[in-house]
């Protein structure tokens, strides 16, 4: 008998540590997230701050003494100018519901589109054991990739936050809008991107492939379904287990397809983006990280991204009002009964 209890009781001391390591992962997980989130809108509040400075000085400008200053269109349309970018930066709660919204939205011609990347992704599952198979070796083989892929990958993490961060204050400080607002969309691509491939990665659960090089019998990457990173019983950790789609890809694609868009009048621009984002995406693969059709997926998925971005802020949100998102909350007394009124518009 006390043999088994202590059998027990082993057990139950294993579930506790079991338990704080998930924890762990899920905690970790969960601040990465709102770090990248927070860095996000720390540059937006300081673009806003700044151009909304700026309006204010143009604007004393025209309201100066003739003898001072000689008032022209130029001055309106520097104020016009400050004022449309700020708005754009406040009004991403509603670029992402139109994103969502237009998930739900299809039209017949985006199905041959759909239909492609459709049969590539089923393609690439396919031979995704065999593409794993060829770059696990990279780094061993050589040194120069070895030395340079991290780096490379972090250009769809980190780095690119990073990065987009530091061009949007050089740009504030050179007084170039269209750069501010290029940095902004581009953080609000990456930002979306992040949003969409952390359900995906929640939904599908797939083993990455550096989870599956130990088994006796390898697999292109167990698909344990929605919720699997934090359901107890999976020994590997959280991070083993959000393989679909590639993250670090989807936001590369995201930042790069905005700057190439934008700049698209240079063409040397798009080219440096879109290669710099498919760098990310291979090594992806070569850190043992994704398969090839989670980096696929996840390039598809930061293009829609940028792309949706840059239509909302230079089309619907121009022409909308319906677009604004209005909350409000009215708390209500029935006698010895209490509640309130949510309001959602949107």
């Amino acid at each position: 008998m006390p043999f088994i209890c202590d059998i027990v009781l082993n057990d139950c001391f294993s579930g506790v540590i079991f338990t704080q390591i998930k924890l762990f992962h899920f905690t970790e997980l969960i601040l990465l997230i709102a770090l990248k989130i927070l860095f996000c809108f720390l540059v937006f509040l300081c673009a806003e701050r700044v151009l909304s400075q700026e309006g204010k000085i143009a604007g004393s400008n025209t309201g100066a003494s003739p003898s001072f200053y000689i008032s022209d269109a130029s001055d309106t349309a520097v104020i016009d100018k400050s004022s449309e970018t700020k708005s754009k930066i406040l009004n991403y709660p509603s670029q992402l519901l139109y994103q969502v919204s237009s998930i739900f939205s299809i039209s017949k011609k985006d199905l041959p589109w759909i239909a492609i990347a459709g049969g590539i992704t089923i393609g690439l599952f396919a031979l995704d054991g065999t593409i794993d198979d060829k770059v696990k070796n990279l780094k061993r083989d050589h040194n120069w990739i070895k030395s340079t892929s991290p780096f490379i990958s972090e250009l769809g993490g980190n780095y690119g936050l990073i990065l987009t961060g530091a061009f949007a204050g050089f740009s504030l400080i050179a007084g170039n809008n269209k750069s501010v607002e290029t940095s902004v969309y581009a953080l609000e691509s990456a930002l979306s991107s992040g949003i969409f491939t952390r359900i995906g990665k929640v939904l599908a659960g797939r083993q990455r492939p550096s989870a599956v090089y130990g088994q006796i019998k390898k697999t292109t990457g167990k698909w344990s379904g929605p919720l699997t990173q934090f359901e107890k019983g999976k020994h590997q950790g959280a991070s083993n287990y959000d393989a679909f789609p590639s993250g670090h890809t989807a936001e590369a694609f995201a930042i790069a397809t905005v700057f190439a868009k934008q700049y698209n009048s240079t063409s040397v621009i798009p080219i440096i983006f879109y290669s710099t984002a498919s760098l990310v995406g291979i090594s992806r693969m070569i850190e043992h990280t994704h398969w090839a059709s989670d980096v696929f997926v996840g390039g598809v998925i930061g293009y829609l991204c940028g792309t949706s971005t840059l239509y909302f802020n230079n089309h619907v949100s121009n022409h909308s009002k319906s677009e604004k998102i209005a909350v409000s909350f009215q708390p209500s007394f029935f006698n010895s009964a209490y509640g309130g009124n949510f309001n959602f518009k949107f």
